[in-house]
């Protein structure tokens, strides 16, 4: 990133590194309005320059990777974070048109000759028109863990699909977790995979410090837990919506606000929703 700075010269770029000690270029772009705003002006009218420079890193980190990896037959990037983007009060609505815009009117400039790019996008991102058709497309729903109408024993055809998922990426999963606490994890991913490869990932950050394997069951209750702080509350305007939600499983029908503010819930609903809207109303395109 910083390199990238520096070739499309951008001023005073290492005088702000260093000012900020040990804070990235990614720490000052994530938490300084100022430095992004400063960003933002020097860019204006060079896009063209930024999408050349960032296609020459992405073919270093291929070739990279590909001269690493013994028999590695290419190289895949998941793209998650669009669902994350927010904006300070009145510019959320700005912040939704451009990102809608930069899929829709520029989705070409997405793809990489050398790797291939999977981006995973929030309900509120309409990429079904227009320049989007360029880019194929696919719903991922969630899985049903829980039998319908809140029955408490879970649905073992769900729990045995989202383990057969996750076995094909870890396939001797169980030297690292229980078998119990597998099956927790799948009931507190809601059926959603992207939530349990998080909380995974949660419980792997935990369990650095362990002497021994599989980890403890309290490291996983506290990544459980680490988790569940992060996920927002149910506001009143948001009520009406997810019920409707509920009883429709679809999203079809709900006004571009609705779909904007239920964004921030995407990620979340898995694990404060009732059983219902858990086993299949929130999917990512």
């Amino acid at each position: 990133m910083l390199d990238i700075l520096k070739r499309l010269n951008m001023p005073d770029i290492e005088l702000s590194v260093a000012a900020a000690g040990a804070i990235t270029v990614q720490d000052l772009l994530s938490q300084d309005e100022s430095f992004r705003a400063r960003v933002r002006s020097h860019m204006h009218g060079r896009v063209s320059e930024v999408i050349q420079e960032v296609r020459r890193y992405a073919g270093e980190i291929a070739g990279t990777i590909m001269e690493h990896v013994d028999g590695c037959a290419g190289v895949a990037l998941v793209v998650d974070s669009t669902e994350k983007l927010a904006a300070p009060g009145s510019g959320q609505e700005q912040m939704h048109a451009a990102v809608r815009n930069l899929f829709v009117q520029n989705g070409d400039n997405l793809a990489f000759t050398e790797i291939h790019v999977v981006y995973l996008v929030p309900p509120w991102l309409p990429i079904s028109d227009g320049g989007a058709l360029r880019m194929p497309l696919c719903q991922f729903p969630a899985i049903r863990i829980e039998q319908p109408g809140g029955e408490p024993a879970p649905d073992e055809i769900g729990v045995g699909l989202m383990d057969e998922v996750l076995r094909v990426r870890m396939p001797e999963i169980e030297e690292f977790i229980a078998a119990d606490d597998l099956r927790t994890l799948y009931g507190m991913s809601g059926g959603v995979q992207r939530v349990l490869f998080r909380l995974l990932h949660t419980v792997a950050g935990r369990a650095r410090g362990a002497t021994s394997l599989p980890v403890a069951t309290e490291i996983v209750t506290s990544a459980i837990e680490t988790i569940r702080e992060d996920y927002l509350a149910v506001t009143v305007e948001a009520a009406p919506w997810l019920a409707r939600i509920q009883e429709t499983h679809g999203l079809d029908g709900l006004p571009m606000q609705a779909l904007a503010s239920l964004g921030a819930y995407s990620r979340r609903w898995s694990c404060c929703s009732s059983p219902t809207v858990r086993s299949g109303t929130r999917s990512t395109r």
